[in-house]
């Protein structure tokens, strides 16, 4: 992860209580995480679909959201954090809720 950017997160975590994030795939295998889903803009309706693919041993991340952040800049943004926050909450609730 050392190539995303803290900022991204951090203008995730400020912005998220404006967005609905939801999380059509979690897949995982023996090597590798894939994360799907929408970011929606609750003040304007705006939805992004975003995607990430990342090996377990953090040696590779691939990403895509179709803002225009990440269509101009091609840099991690804010979407794709928040889908990566979401993802980790529901993947720790799972966690919990088999102990």
């Amino acid at each position: 992860m050392s190539r995303i950017k803290i900022l991204s997160f951090d203008k995730a975590l400020s912005y998220i209580s404006q967005y609905d994030v939801e999380i059509t795939s979690i897949r995982l295998t023996a090597d590798v995480i894939k994360i799907a889903g929408f970011v929606r803009n609750r003040r304007n309706n705006r939805e992004y679909h975003a995607w990430i693919i990342m090996s377990k041993n953090d040696d590779y991340i691939n990403y895509h959201c179709t803002c225009p952040h990440h269509l101009y800049t091609h840099n991690f943004c804010k979407h794709l954090a928040m889908l990566l926050l979401e993802a980790s909450r529901r993947f720790s609730s799972w966690v919990q809720s088999d102990s």
